[in-house]
């Protein structure tokens, strides 16, 4: 195996990983933005003042929520942690796939 050559398992784990980062930010955040959401939060008015919380368990007893995200922070966060996973799990393999070999030999002639 040489450095230049991707094989099936790394392009595998880089569509998993481009999947899941892509997944996570621009689209689930275009999904709020289009849900009318702004914020990735849960937005509270309490009385005259405005608030926010990543979880509806964080607003006060008597506030009035007023926006609240279709997808969560926390599951987005979780998304791309997943993803970053994979991209770690890929450094590791390719690592010890390449691990023991010469990076400056020269590929075999091929009989012509």
């Amino acid at each position: 195996m040489t450095h230049e050559k991707i094989t099936t398992v790394e392009r595998a784990g880089m569509l998993i990983f481009g999947g899941l980062v892509v997944l996570a930010m621009p689209i689930l955040g275009l999904l709020n933005t289009f849900g009318g959401s702004m914020s990735g939060m849960v937005e509270y008015m309490d009385g005259d003042s405005a608030g926010y919380a990543l979880a509806q368990s964080g607003v006060p007893e008597a506030a009035e929520i007023t926006a609240t995200p279709i997808v969560g922070p926390n599951l987005r966060a979780t998304l791309l942690a997943i993803g970053l996973i994979v991209f770690g799990l890929m450094v590791v393999y390719r690592l010890i796939s390449v691990s023991g070999t010469d990076p400056n030999a020269s590929p075999a002639p091929t009989a012509d």
